[in-house]
């Protein structure tokens, strides 16, 4: 990074007191530099430099509308099983189709993750203007990255897909690369 000429300007931009930001394209794909001005008394003391792996950040975001889109999923496919193993069961006895929809919605509370989902994308929101505000944002970032775990692990525990399983261990695994790169920052 540090031979490149846009990483050089974006640094001299936040060293001259303006944040700037600019995407590099390396051998292992584009990162995002976010550089903004460390001011003291109206004097540029220092700079905050976040470096990310820009497809971490999307990986993110498209993870959380994976586990979106198949939630919904679940409950329906519960339902399903359900009523197959209902008839399976009570093959000539009839089946109560009111304690079919009661016992789905039940699952469908007890596995519902909208509130997680919503949480989670204003923590990426709030996690993209920290790091568009500038200053010293280290511990702040690190107190988001916690809140996003938090969500990430909620969603898993609450899971019962296999395929939402799959993501929110990629979700932990993006989250962690991202909680390394944070350390770095004040």
């Amino acid at each position: 990074l540090n031979n490149s000429d846009i990483f050089r300007r974006c640094l001299l931009n936040a060293l001259g007191g303006r944040r700037s930001e600019c995407i590099l394209r390396t051998g292992g794909g584009q990162r995002e530099v976010i550089a903004s001005p460390a001011n003291s008394i109206d004097m540029v003391c220092g700079l905050v430099v976040f470096i990310m792996d820009v497809t971490e950040k999307q990986e993110l975001e498209t993870m959380r509308r994976t586990v979106a889109a198949r939630s919904p999923e679940t409950v329906r496919e519960y339902r399903e099983k359900l009523l197959a193993r209902m008839r399976e069961v009570l093959d000539t006895a009839g089946i109560d189709e009111n304690r079919i929809l009661t016992e789905a919605a039940l699952f469908a509370d007890k596995v519902a993750v909208d509130e997680e989902l919503v949480r989670l994308d204003s923590h990426l929101r709030q996690f993209r203007d920290l790091l568009n505000s500038g200053g010293a944002v280290g511990r702040k970032l690190d107190f988001l990255i916690q809140e996003l775990n938090r969500e990430v692990n909620t969603i898993g525990s609450k899971c019962v897909d296999l395929d939402i399983t799959r993501t929110v261990v990629e979700m932990k695994s993006t989250i962690e690369k991202i909680r390394e790169q944070a350390q770095n920052i004040e």
